[in-house]
């Protein structure tokens, strides 16, 4: 059935082909990454109480995070958020706007982690990264206000994808308390070019299938390395017991697919699972909630899941 994409996704659309970012397959990962890092944050942002960046310290270096908090003085539950990119990507700032939403719809802290990136750091210093700072974040509650019972994991595309490897990891190794929730936002799970949303949406929808394969590329240039259960999530043998999770997906996306199937599997295992398919939505609508009335109302429908799983006594 054909996708009808909704108008103000057309618009960011035509912005993105005219724009340097659109060519950047014909350039070096770290002109890519320079240019990147050089936009300017979007300008939307909510005031939060509490915006302050920290180090959290780990055996293979100091990870620099931002902790966003609603109300200092109070412990409230945590989101640990891993920004989108595919593992090349992304900085604190660029993740700022999400952040704060995110913040302020579920009433909760966020601590968004600046993890290492790919092709410099490939397969798994980003996992790596992302374990230790949450691992790190839900034992030392005091430090940051939170409520070290009521602690999810999230982060969006190859974020959705470090935030379910992390999930598992916890769960693998025990972590107590255990992991309240997992939010997991259009994520990558494994490394399939021919699922039908990939060659659906392969071309036009800004995240292409050719820049999801240099995406892999970057991150795992040893092929061998994307079979890890740490790169594809969707290849655990067994995800029963994992925490409850919310799966936001974008209609029209090449990650579709395998974000649908890694919720279904989470359904099949036995996880409370709330799936939510954002209708005429494109890959990174989240990070265009103050433009897009439906982008935000589609990301607030998803916070408001989480929220519960988070809230409830």
């Amino acid at each position: 059935m054909a996708v009808t994409i909704h108008p103000e996704m057309l618009s960011i659309i035509e912005q993105w082909e005219c724009s340097e970012l659109a060519r950047m397959l014909t350039l070096r990962p770290e002109e890519v990454q320079a240019m990147v890092a050089s936009l300017e944050s979007p300008p939307w942002h909510i005031e939060m109480a509490e915006i302050r960046d920290l180090v959290i310290p780990s055996t293979e270096r100091e990870i620099p995070a931002r902790l966003y908090h609603p109300d200092p003085g109070t412990d409230v539950p945590l989101v640990v958020w891993f920004h989108g990119g595919g593992w090349v990507l992304g900085t604190l700032d660029l993740a700022d706007s999400v952040a704060t939403f995110l913040a302020h719809e579920a009433n909760v802290a966020v601590l968004s982690v600046d993890y290492r990136l790919a092709p410099q750091h490939p397969f798994p210093a980003a996992a790596d990264d992302c374990l230790a700072a949450a691992a790190w974040a839900m034992t030392h509650p005091d430090q940051l206000g939170i409520d070290a019972s009521r602690v999810a994991i999230g982060g969006d595309s190859a974020g959705g994808n470090l935030a379910a490897v992390v999930t598992q990891d916890l769960h693998r190794n025990g972590n107590t308390p255990p992991v309240a929730a997992q939010f997991l936002v259009y994520p990558i799970t494994d490394h399939d070019p021919d699922r039908p949303s990939m060659i659906e949406f392969a071309e036009g929808y800004i995240l292409s299938r050719d820049i999801m394969n240099w995406f892999h590329e970057q991150y795992a240039p040893n092929p061998a390395d994307r079979e890890a259960v740490r790169y594809s999530p969707i290849k655990a043998e067994d995800l029963s017991g994992l925490p409850p999770a919310v799966v936001l997906l974008a209609e029209a996306d090449v990650l579709h697919d395998e974000g649908l199937a890694y919720g279904q599997r989470l359904q099949d295992a036995g996880v409370p699972t709330e799936m939510h398919v954002a209708t005429g939505m494109i890959h990174g609508f989240i990070g265009n909630w103050m433009i897009s009335p439906n982008a935000e109302a589609e990301f607030r429908t998803a916070i408001q899941h989480l929220s519960r799983f988070l809230h409830s006594d």
